[in-house]
């Protein structure tokens, strides 16, 4: 039988099946990896289309699902691939602009090939653009007036192709957007931010909007940029907004965003919110806006705010900075960058041996510094969620949940008479909320006092009473502790039906510490502790 004669509803399933927009629950922030299925499968489904009418009547809907910039042949992507034949045809034939659920635009990570792409302005490309802004009416008026002028700068750009792409699909629910624009000009930077965004994005449900790769520490844009675009997204119920501080080299676009300018944006419907770049400050203004977060993941590298005044950057404090979610949130994932500035490998790794003394460190002396220019106790005695009724998931490094107690190992020239500040297992256990189900401790410098927690948290029924739900302890090391210690601390806490998992913490000058990899990228994993033979160095001083 040909497939010409199958029914209906079989053909929809095979072209389902050969779609990844339909294959996955998220599919615009989808890794590299998978590009090549995704390709393939979109390539079988314009086949399919082509055979006949009532298969194009069929395929064509699904294959209009997402687009996405494709990839060149070293890997990095190819912004303008495509981009052309996909907005003449959702131009052309609105039936298919309607099918457009999800748009992932992509940037090359080198600037200079970026910049290749910049302008778009031919005859060619202006007759598409022209056609476009016509499509979408008034709710582009910033691009109908660039498109008037005649001189050469204001001709339109890849960006102003994008953001058409977007207007033009009225089911937008997912939307991936990478740009760079940290080394344009003033004026170029101002038109690329969506300050001048009016056009209703409804259906959108998930954004992502990934900084540069290989110039993450810089940022691209600031939230503040942001702001008139979640506007015309009421319903947003994911904010995936990495490197969102315009930081690093970029001075005078930061000076705009030093004061803590207000808000304003209510996100009414927004269940997960992930910032890296921007201070705890304005994350706490968000939130206010925000009365539905569970999810939260937050990063604040310290070298990402070097040009800012040391009152500018703080750490967080749940009991200020989170207090208008406290009865909503259910995970917690927060890094302060306490990453240490050199770093080795894992295993089986030929980057090297782990880092050792000299990198805690160098992880203490900066976690000091950024502990001293907290104002009040709660910064400095550690972070405490006792009071978060609901929070499941808490993923915190170790420095921000015990605070200012660690001593900064001595250099070999120095005295060794260095000690804990007072600390005991009640300061620890009593951080905790009795909701608590998974406890991820990263960035680990000192073993011996988690080690001894997490032992008192083992022991007898009146800790499973106070944490009754606790199912994983997640600890990530620089360094594996002796395996004696820690398998006796694994056996303890399983006869309480609670399962010890021991990783490498994950680092690299692109980590994001705990939280996840950028939209769009691959994952990294952390790496299980091992403990070959030929492997992993033990912490001998903790012997």
């Amino acid at each position: 039988m040909s497939i010409r004669h199958l029914p209906t509803e079989i053909i929809l399933h095979i072209c389902r099946f050969l779609c990844l927009h339909c294959q996955l629950p998220r599919v615009v922030d989808a890794p590299p990896c998978l590009y090549d299925q995704a390709a393939s499968g979109q390539k079988a489904l314009a086949h399919i289309s082509r055979s006949c009418r009532r298969m194009q009547d069929i395929a064509q809907m699904t294959l209009f699902h997402w687009f996405h910039s494709r990839r060149c042949e070293d890997g990095s992507p190819d912004p303008v691939q495509g981009l052309e034949s996909f907005l003449q045809a959702i131009i052309q034939h609105p039936h298919l602009a309607r099918s457009v659920e999800a748009l992932t635009f992509l940037v090359p990570d080198s600037y200079y090939d970026y910049m290749v792409f910049g302008d778009l302005g031919d005859i060619h490309w202006d007759g598409i653009y022209r056609e476009a802004v016509d499509r979408v009416g008034g709710g582009r008026r910033r691009l109908r007036s660039a498109a008037s002028e005649q001189h050469e700068s204001s001709r339109p750009a890849l960006e102003d192709f994008q953001d058409l792409a977007i207007a033009l699909a009225p089911r937008l629910s997912q939307l991936c957007l990478k740009r760079a624009l940290q080394y344009l000009t003033d004026q170029r930077q101002l038109a690329l931010t969506w300050a001048g965004w009016s056009h209703d994005l409804a259906n959108l449900k998930y954004l992502a909007l990934p900084g540069a790769e290989k110039y993450a520490l810089h940022g691209t844009y600031h939230m503040q940029e942001v702001k008139n675009l979640l506007l015309h997204a009421p319903n947003l119920e994911v904010l995936d907004a990495a490197d969102c501080a315009c930081a690093g080299d970029d001075y005078y676009r930061i000076v705009r965003y030093r004061e803590n300018k207000p808000w304003g944006v209510p996100l009414a419907r927004l269940k997960k919110l992930s910032l890296n770049g921007i201070n705890v400050d304005e994350v706490a203004n968000m939130l206010r806006e925000c009365p539905v977060v569970e999810d939260l993941e937050l990063f604040n590298d310290y070298e990402n705010h070097e040009v800012e005044s040391s009152v500018f950057w703080r750490v967080l404090r749940p009991q200020t900075h989170l207090r208008h979610v406290r009865g909503t949130l259910r995970r917690l994932c927060y890094s302060m960058g306490t990453e240490p500035i050199y770093t080795r490998g894992g295993d089986d790794d030929d980057d090297g041996d782990y880092i050792g003394d000299e990198n805690i460190r160098v992880i203490l002396d900066v976690a000091d510094i950024l502990l001293e220019r907290e104002d009040d106790a709660e910064g400095l005695a550690g972070a405490t969620f006792a009071s978060f009724p609901v929070l499941e998931v808490l993923e915190i490094e170790q420095i921000v949940l015990y605070g200012s107690i660690f001593p900064i190992p001595p250099s070999p020239d120095e005295e060794q008479d260095v000690c804990l500040l007072e600390n005991t297992v009640e300061d620890f256990l009593g951080r905790m909320p009795p909701s608590i189900r998974h406890l991820r401790v990263g960035s680990v410098v000192h073993w011996p006092i988690l080690r001894r927690d997490l032992a008192a948290l083992a022991q007898g029924p009146s800790s499973r009473s106070r944490f009754p739900h606790l199912e994983i302890v997640t600890v990530e090391v620089f360094v594996a502790p002796p395996r004696q210690q820690w398998q006796a601390l694994a056996d303890e806490l399983s006869t309480l039906a609670i399962r010890a998992c021991l990783n490498y913490a994950k680092t690299g000058p692109l980590s994001r510490g705990l939280l996840p990899s950028r939209p769009a990228e691959p994952e990294i994993t952390p790496k299980p502790v091992l403990y070959l033979d030929h492997g992993s160095r033990e912490i001998d001083q903790y012997t």
